[in-house]
């Protein structure tokens, strides 16, 4: 179905899309250009607040995908599950080259670090360290599958699908891979936002070759949970040598 300014259902999907895009991108770059004034406590961030955040934008981010999929295309839950590419189908090959994929991630990671610190960028994420260190052992799995899988829906779902649907997958996967980088411009640096740009081409590639969207989810939250708990292990290692 056509998207129609005239239907209220349509409308109301656009705005809840358009909100969706607000709250990634133009709220933190107005807040980190000084536009909109950010928050002047400097109160720790707590570990409810942070949970609820995450579910809270789980929910906005699948949400946006589902309602958008019923009332401006008129699918049912079954049609939706097969648009973005949650089946069964191949579902070994997918876990595979999940895993291929995480694995190509987490050594990419590292050698764009040392390419990076080569050439004097600071890799410092205060916000990351933060957040994580406010979080317990199960609010680390429960931000990692759960806003993992939700972030999956939207951009290797949902997005890559609509815009693919227009350009090819080429251009798709290059789109969806730059906003999903450009939705960590929240953490300030320069290198949460490359990192996840790269990730981004990866999950979209793997998406496209596996035409399952479960390939993409089982490489990042792989991902997250390997970061969590090498920042566990870091923290433990350096608990000890103090």
């Amino acid at each position: 179905m056509v998207f129609s300014i005239h239907k209220p259902t349509h409308l109301i999907a656009l705005l809840i899309l358009m909100f969706v895009f607000a709250v990634f991108y133009i709220l933190p770059f107005f807040i980190l250009t000084g536009l909109i004034p950010g928050s002047e406590t400097q109160q720790r961030v707590t570990e409810t607040y942070i949970v609820l955040n995450s579910a809270v934008t789980s929910i906005l981010l699948v949400g946006a995908s589902i309602v958008w999929l019923t009332f401006v295309d008129n699918m049912r839950l079954k049609e939706i599950l097969s648009y973005l590419k949650l089946t069964g189908r191949n579902i070994d090959s997918a876990f595979i080259w999940g895993s291929a994929v995480f694995i190509t991630i987490f050594f990419a990671q590292i050698v764009i670090a040392l390419f990076l610190s080569l050439l004097g960028v600071h890799l410092e994420n205060p916000v990351a360290n933060e957040i994580a260190g406010a979080l317990s052992i199960g609010s680390m799995v429960f931000i990692a599958v759960v806003q993992s899988t939700s972030e999956e829906i939207f951009f290797r779902g949902f997005l890559l699908e609509k815009i693919g649907g227009y350009s090819g997958y080429t251009l798709s996967i290059f789109a969806t891979a730059f906003l999903f980088g450009l939705a960590h411009i929240g953490y300030g640096r320069i290198y949460p936002i490359i990192m996840p740009l790269i990730m981004g081409l990866l999950l979209g590639y793997v998406v496209v070759r596996t035409k399952n969207l479960f390939s993409s989810i089982t490489a990042h939250i792989t991902f997250n949970l390997v970061s969590f708990a090498l920042y566990v292990i870091s923290q433990s290692i350096q608990s000890v040598n103090l």
